[in-house]
């Protein structure tokens, strides 16, 4: 079996088109952190993203020997929340959550 790629399998959700649509996106299990700031100037925001590379990493191995497993990390997520839109559009970063 050749390894599973997300990015590869399900193009649908992890490629930009011209169109603009809302995506139907299945139940699927991720490594999650929560925080606030820009992650250009947060230290500890950089060492969670690190954090979620060993862990992803970690996990890859365990599962690397067993047939029909993903053994691909998939890519760095972010999903980015803010209280006032105002604030999202200037791109405030820092008040980003």
């Amino acid at each position: 079996m050749s390894d599973y790629n997300i990015r590869h399998a399900r193009r649908d959700l992890y490629s930009a088109g011209r169109d603009m649509w809302v995506p139907v996106v299945p139940a699927m299990n991720f490594l999650v952190a929560y925080g606030k700031g820009s992650l250009k100037i947060s230290e500890d925001c950089a060492a969670v993203v690190e954090k979620l590379y060993i862990y992803s990493y970690a996990i890859r191995a365990l599962v690397k020997k067993e047939p029909d497993r993903v053994r691909v990390v998939g890519p760095l997520e972010g999903t980015w929340s803010v209280e006032d839109l105002r604030t999202f559009r200037r791109e405030d970063k820092n008040s980003w959550e």
